[in-house]
């Protein structure tokens, strides 16, 4: 008896964070695929409810600024109801979203349930990185990769298969955009379920756990509003964010601009988002000793001459898609992990990761817009492309100076007295 109640004192803690990571897993399978979606279907949602395309695309915005705007308060939320709970209730949220963006009826279902659907995956954004700050504190960034990479391998294979779905016929009768939709939430109940097992097992073991000396009494923590090195956090967050969206949204209208056809443009944009996933899977390889310092600053030294040879080296697209979207990856595994090591605890963690996406999503959301409003202006790549440039640069000294280990955001100091 007594060597069994020691077997389960010992497995115990690892099977909760074997757990966590499958849990984590499943949560990231579910943190793109449902915004994703969207596009491809467009043009059978329009066909069908007799709408403009181009009226249509801003479902494809409503999710960005929805996290913008939730992140702010997703802080909040976790400290007064518990991250673990949050997040649960996020992902019922999430599932009652797609299956109201699905119903039949009005287009207004849509629209709410996309908006739904945004605001629930803003939680996961921010609180599934502490999580991995809180659970995996040894092996950040082999976690943040994993997590990002499946994040964008999901969201890209259920983008592809979002209009076969559609297209399947069932009584000589295609099943529809509605159903396509639907079949996005495959991955909600799966991830729920390995949540919860693994937040009962977490507190298990951490009952089994010797208890820890009670921590030094803090003083009330700065406002991640008011941290200079919160806001160097936030703005690279943004510019890595909205040079990414840019790029997803326009390297085809690019290709095309320089001769090829829609198939073809297609392929470099589908080359741009694959590549991505390896800088995403390449984050735990790369990010580690030395590079932990300059890695922020060099991604956008080279993303720079990258985004302005998409532009106008018209033999080399393709060529610099694959390079481009690794880059994005790696860049976007940067931004999500700088909240986790510039703060020196996990309620730090979050209120920065809160407070770096609401802006990064905000910026990532006006970002594509501005592109495109630049082109209409200047008649030419010439304007959006020095905006492009502009983003790169600010990314690279907010980089290099967050990049310095001494600066450190939301430190707590002890209370006095």
């Amino acid at each position: 008896m007594n060597r069994r109640a020691i077997d389960a004192d010992e497995v115990s803690p690892r099977r909760a964070r074997v757990l966590f990571v499958i849990a984590v897993c499943l949560i990231g399978a579910n943190m793109r695929i449902s915004v994703y979606a969207v596009g491809p279907l467009l043009e059978l949602v329009a066909a069908e409810e007799a709408m403009a395309s181009s009226a249509l695309g801003a479902l494809v915005s409503i999710p960005l600024v929805a996290w913008g705007v939730v992140s702010a308060f997703t802080h909040s939320l976790g400290t007064r109801f518990g991250v673990y709970r949050t997040v649960s209730w996020s992902l019922v949220v999430l599932a009652l979203g797609t299956v109201l963006r699905s119903l039949p009826g009005p287009m207004l279902n849509v629209w709410l349930g996309t908006a739904i659907i945004g605001a629930a995956l803003a939680i996961g954004n921010v609180l599934i990185p502490t999580v991995i700050r809180r659970e995996f504190s040894d092996r950040i960034s082999l976690m943040v990769g994993l997590y990002t990479g499946i994040m964008a391998i999901v969201g890209a294979i259920g983008a592809g298969l979002m209009v076969p779905i559609a297209q399947i016929e069932v009584d000589g009768r295609p099943l529809g955009w509605r159903v396509a939709l639907l079949s996005t939430a495959v991955v909600i109940i799966p991830a729920l379920v390995f949540w919860v097992l693994a937040n009962r097992a977490g507190r298990k073991a951490s009952s089994r756990a010797p208890t820890p000396s009670s921590p030094p009494a803090t003083s009330a923590r700065r406002s991640a509003w008011r941290d200079r090195v919160a806001w160097l956090v936030a703005v690279y967050m943004g510019t890595q964010s909205a040079s990414f969206y840019i790029l997803s949204t326009w390297i085809s209208s690019i290709s095309i601009g320089h001769g090829k056809s829609s198939v073809a443009a297609g392929f470099d944009v589908m080359a741009f988002q694959i590549t991505s996933i390896v800088g995403s899977l390449l984050l735990p390889v790369v990010f580690r000793g030395r590079f932990v310092r300059w890695l922020p600053a060099a991604l956008p030294v080279l993303m720079i001459p990258t985004s302005v040879g998409l532009v106008f080296a018209e033999d080399w697209t393709t060529a610099l898609a694959l390079v481009g979207g690794v880059l994005a990856g790696l860049s976007l595994g940067v931004g999500l992990t700088l909240p986790l090591i510039k703060t020196v605890d996990v309620p730090g963690a979050s209120s920065l990761s809160g407070m770096a996406q609401s802006v990064g999503y905000l910026i990532a959301a006006i970002g594509p817009v501005m592109f495109g409003a630049l082109f209409n202006v200047g008649g030419s790549w010439l304007l959006p492309t020095a905006f492009l440039v502009a983003l790169g640069c600010m990314q690279l000294i907010s980089g290099f100076v967050v990049g310095d280990p001494r600066r450190i955001a939301l430190r707590p100091s002890p209370e006095k007295g």
